[in-house]
């Protein structure tokens, strides 16, 4: 019998777990692959990692209630649960009679031996969106705040451009609080490794809000777009054509920066349905997407610096209309989460203030780069 590896660690007597039978069969595929037992009336969660001449393979940890509850919710994935500083790894036979086992730790055996990152116990766990950053001097301990705000800005960026584009952008009327839903998305879970955060599906009949119907179904297909954006940065060569402006935008904080912890980002998520997954985003992507933006702004785009009234703010979309009394002109305005303190502080008082913007050309809507009052 040859699993093809052998763990690191330490060999340990067979008399630690004589026998592994299933209290809570958490996953079944022909014979129990995930499941608690008792040894020693402490509870363990067992993973089976491989398989041969009807023997297997089994990661072994200790576990409590709680953690299988967060494993049953989607609160973590199958490899939080298993991940802990120290675990078993043991070959069974068939009738549950342990052959031999070792103490080791994550860090001792093989890649395979874990399921992947974000895999929950069911597909239906799936968090909706999920991003990974990894870097070779970010772990466990070493997670700054700068990479945790790295990866949440990228994920409500991407999410905020998307939905935009869904709803036709800011002009396109006020979307109240269904539109929010598609990019402020409830977190599902939060890992610290590197640093993982994962989103849930808002839960739209707990907002008091209608079902989003055909709502969602042009958010999906926009997703697919999206995918197609990713693996065109992933995998596309110089003869591919560059995705549009609102997905390299889309793009823009998801892909890791040129210098910094932050070497590689794991995109992810049922939002990109049976698209290849996850896409690994590294720092050569990370020049190719800046260039095919710098070149598209180029060519859709202008900076204006606009002097007029401000009108009609709408909070929830985070925009506002601008009106240039020079020329006439109202302008949409859509800004971000970190310009919002500044957008309110103009509309205390009736004077004219001055925004700049980077229009798209030939629209009258833009996104603001500065404001403030004349």
């Amino acid at each position: 019998m040859s699993f093809g590896w052998e763990p690191g660690g330490t060999l340990v007597g067979r008399e630690v777990f004589a026998r592994l039978e299933p209290v809570d069969v958490l996953y079944e595929l022909d014979s129990p692959m995930i499941f608690t037992f008792l040894n020693g009336g402490h509870l363990h969660l067992a993973y089976m990692c491989g398989e041969v001449g009807g023997a297997s393979r089994f990661v072994i940890t200790p576990t409590n209630e709680r953690v299988i509850a967060s494993l049953r919710g989607g609160d973590i994935s199958v490899r939080e649960a298993l991940a802990q500083p120290w675990l078993w790894c043991a070959d069974v036979k068939p009738d549950g009679a342990v052959e031999r086992c070792w103490i080791t730790s994550p860090e001792d055996l093989p890649s395979k031996a874990l399921p992947p990152h974000g895999v929950m116990l069911d597909p239906s766990l799936e968090p909706v969106f999920s991003v990974r950053v990894e870097g070779r001097f970010l772990g466990r301990d070493n997670v700054p705040a700068s990479a945790i705000k790295r990866a949440v800005d990228g994920a409500y960026t991407a999410l905020k451009k998307l939905s935009e584009a869904t709803s036709g952008g800011a002009s396109a009327g006020r979307p109240g609080k269904t539109w929010k839903r598609f990019f402020d998305l409830p977190a599902q879970h939060v890992a610290i490794g590197s640093f993982e955060i994962a989103f849930r599906e808002p839960r739209v009949e707990q907002d008091g809000l209608p079902e989003l119907g055909g709502v969602r179904e042009r958010f999906q297909a926009l997703t697919q777009d999206f995918a197609g954006a990713l693996s065109w940065a992933v995998k596309g060569d110089g003869a591919d054509a560059s995705p549009r402006l609102q997905l390299l935008e889309a793009m823009e904080k998801l892909v890791p920066p040129r210098h910094g912890l932050i070497e590689k980002v794991y995109i992810g998520g049922r939002i990109f349905g049976a698209a290849e997954r996850p896409f690994i985003l590294d720092r050569d992507v990370t020049r190719k997407v800046r260039q095919a933006l710098a070149f598209a702004r180029v060519v859709q785009e202008e900076i204006k610096t606009v002097l007029g009234e401000a009108r009609e703010l709408d909070k929830d979309k985070m925009s506002f209309r601008l009106h240039e009394d020079s020329t006439g002109t109202d302008y949409v305005c859509q800004f971000q989460e970190d310009l919002y303190e500044d957008v309110l502080d103009v509309f205390t008082g009736d004077e004219m203030i001055t925004v700049t913007l980077r229009v798209t050309k030939g629209t009258p809507v833009g996104e603001v780069v500065a404001i403030s009052k004349a």
